[in-house]
């Protein structure tokens, strides 16, 4: 919106150099993104928010400028009566949902011609580079001063004597004032004749009733219609106009006949004579009433603003104000549709207070510690433990086509034949909500294997949705996993299966969940795998042979089945499209819900060690089958207070060591919480934890 000064000061007095001038409007909230020179006269670009409809126009920002100054609003006394009826035209409104205010105003013997310069000047400042004449261009005056459109019919090529306002009721077709023949769908809303349109309401006038220099007596019209009917009208047909802009943005309806009337007034002064306004008006403006109360402004704010302060700063707005003791009911004026909410005006108070009289302080909350079933801080370090292990994280929709559940087999009665339809998918592979997180995995392995990948790890943990018959479905967090190791030639190459692989991470995945926990603690939880019983599992996309439950027990429960491991058969992968040969495709999907579930126990927080550590290795030579794990236990457990953590980073097998034997070499820090430890300290728990290690194992130390 372009605002000149000098167009401003006709509504409120302007004593602020324009510098300062800018700085109040945009820290009211109208950011002035620019200053122009036009002569003269001073320029100022404003960004108006599309929910401001109310200041696109001269008078709308004298309002903004007055609440803030506490200077009053200098307006013209004009004559808003109304006749009746006209004996010379008739005026109906057939659909008063789509516009709920129509004012008409004859003017007779009127002379078109060019404006005077005064009149061009000023709609050259607001940007109205192109003067048409006198008539037309005292409308977009009048558009840009009172932000009401308007427009001029030739009295004399409207049909019937007559003014209708009602929808279409087929595509029609109308050539609009730019000399475009366009076809306005049906329900939009058009001003009729007695007979044809003559304007797409909101948007543009129809060529057939245009003003021109053989115009003598013009109809001028001036309405309120609703914004999301000229909305979707403009946009259907690509025409966008000054009119539409504002009325897509709500103008206000009781400013039709200030507008109407104000218009008539400046073509008076020009040429004609005017004929009494005839006004529409089936049912008037009711003001919405708010009840805003202090106490929530200053909790908001976090200030406290008096009584006093909140009525004055609502009043010079335009809202009316009633009540006292901080609880107030407050009326909405007409040209502030923005406004619904209490919060609506605490925004007020707060921008015509002044954001910048608000302090800054830190924002206070409480952090709660109760996090030991959170899903994403258990999280972390099972993924952190995936990644390592190889796998990829993957991030899908929450989506799945219908026929996955044909395509995997899924027998009726299964929990995942359960669906969400989608009301109105994006495709057909989004149709319903995922009852398991499998389908989508394989489609990333599909993908992966047509763009050339040889090895494919990839997890997702999401959430599935079941639908049990309630308002909202039964959500469960699930883990998946997919893995194909494929026939690439590699440096190192393992030479153990899929199947056993897979096994081992998610028994790893237990311990690094227990590391999140208190390790201390004599409760836990083990993980069993159970063959099917029956010779076909109960997915059938697995394969009979290699393929089993998974199931959880807990000190003094029952097993609870948490899902299932094994490999795609090798009829499923045919009926993907998959050729692989060589190798296997192998699958996990567990209920995360059920393995959170299990960690009861409180994390425990420790702080940044601030005491230097001391480093010691050793190297023990132990049977072939003792376990390195067990040797890391031994480790920990010989001192829990100053061992603060035990790495392998070597087991060697060979002649040096014997037949039959090995060596585990670990990498062993030693730290104290409290104090600086000595090499001495050091050296002896170093030596005694060496005895104790060569004792429980039976080993010896490697030379």
């Amino acid at each position: 919106m372009l605002l000149p000064i000098e167009w401003l000061a006709d509504f409120i007095e302007i004593v602020e150099p324009t510098d300062k001038l800018s700085a109040m409007f945009t820290m009211a909230g109208l950011e002035v993104e620019a200053v122009y020179g036009q002569g003269l006269d001073t320029v100022l670009e404003i960004n108006v928010t599309p929910n401001r409809g109310d200041c696109l126009s001269i008078l709308g920002l004298a309002r903004e400028l007055s609440a803030i100054t506490g200077r009053p609003i200098k307006l013209k006394n004009i004559d808003n009566t109304v006749a009746d009826k006209s004996e010379e035209i008739s005026i109906e409104i057939a659909d008063t949902d789509l516009c709920k205010r129509y004012s008409g105003k004859i003017i007779r013997r009127v002379k078109v011609t060019q404006s005077p310069d005064w009149l061009t000047k000023r709609l050259q400042a607001v940007g109205q580079l192109r003067p048409i004449n006198n008539i037309v261009d005292i409308t977009n005056y009048v558009l840009f001063e009172l932000g009401q459109p308007l427009h001029a019919f030739d009295l004399n090529k409207l049909r019937g004597n007559a003014i209708r306002v009602k929808r279409a009721d087929r595509d029609v077709k109308v050539k609009s004032l730019d000399g475009i023949d366009r076809v306005v769908s049906v329900d939009s809303l058009l001003i009729w004749d007695g007979v044809r349109p003559v304007a797409i309401a909101g948007v543009m006038g129809a060529e057939n009733s245009e003003v021109t220099p053989d115009t003598t007596d013009i109809f001028l019209e001036s309405a309120w219609f609703l914004p999301e009917s000229v909305r979707k009208t403009s946009k259907v047909l690509g025409l966008r106009s000054e009119s539409s802009y504002r009325f897509e943005r709500a103008t206000d309806i009781d400013g039709t006949l200030r507008a109407l009337n104000r218009a008539a007034e400046l073509i008076v002064e020009l040429c004609g004579s005017a004929t009494p306004s005839i006004d529409i008006y089936p049912q008037r403006y009711e003001p919405i009433k708010i009840v805003l109360k202090n106490e929530n402004v200053k909790k908001l704010l976090g200030i406290d603003i008096s009584d006093d302060t909140v009525r004055s700063i609502l009043e010079r707005l335009g809202f009316i104000v009633s009540g006292d003791n901080g609880v107030f009911s407050v009326s909405v004026p007409s040209h502030r549709t923005d406004i619904e909410l209490e919060a609506d005006l605490i925004e007020e108070i707060t921008r015509i207070h002044g954001y910048n009289n608000i302090p800054s302080v830190m924002p206070r909350a409480c952090v709660s510690a109760k996090i030991n079933k959170h899903k994403e801080i258990l999280l972390r370090p099972l993924g952190g433990h995936l990644r390592q292990a190889g796998f990829t994280e993957t991030i899908n929709y929450s989506f799945m086509p219908l026929d996955a559940l044909d395509t995997f087999l899924i027998p009726d009665g299964d929990e995942r034949r359960k669906t969400v339809e989608v009301l109105n998918p994006l495709s057909k592979e989004q149709s319903v909500l995922r009852t398991f997180l499998l389908p989508a995995l394989i489609e990333n392995l599909k993908l992966n294997l047509n763009t050339g990948q040889k090895e494919i790890h990839l997890y997702e943990a999401g959430t599935v949705f079941i639908n049990e018959g309630n308002t909202l479905p039964t959500e469960h967090f699930k883990l998946s996993m997919v893995s194909y190791n494929g026939t690439a030639k590699k440096l190192w190459q393992s030479e153990h299966p899929i199947f056993y692989k897979l096994r081992g991470i998610i028994d790893a995945m237990k311990e690094s969940l227990w590391q999140t926990d208190n390790r201390d603690s004599e409760d836990g939880w083990k993980l069993i795998y159970k063959e099917f019983l029956s010779a076909q599992p109960s997915d059938p996309f697995l394969s009979n042979n290699n393929a089993c439950a998974i199931q959880i027990e807990r000190r003094n429960e029952k097993p609870i089945l948490i899902g299932y491991m094994g490999l795609l058969s090798p009829e499923f992968l045919s009926k993907l499209g998959l050729e692989i040969q060589g190798t296997d495709v192998g699958v996990v999907e567990l209920s995360l819900d059920a393995v959170f579930k299990t960690e009861q126990h409180s994390l425990r927080y420790r702080p940044f060690p601030k005491y230097p550590p001391i480093l010691r290795d050793v190297a023990i030579v132990v049977d072939l089958g003792f376990a390195s794990a067990d040797m890391v236990k031994l480790i920990r457990e010989f001192d829990r207070n100053l061992i603060e953590s035990v790495e392998i980073f070597d087991v060697y097998t060979g002649k040096s060591v014997g037949e039959s034997k090995k060596s585990i070499a670990c990498h062993i820090v030693y730290r104290s919480a409290e104090r600086t430890l000595v090499d001495d300290e050091i050296d002896d728990l170093h030596g005694r934890m060496v005895s104790h290690l060569l004792k429980e194992t039976g080993g010896a130390l490697r030379s």
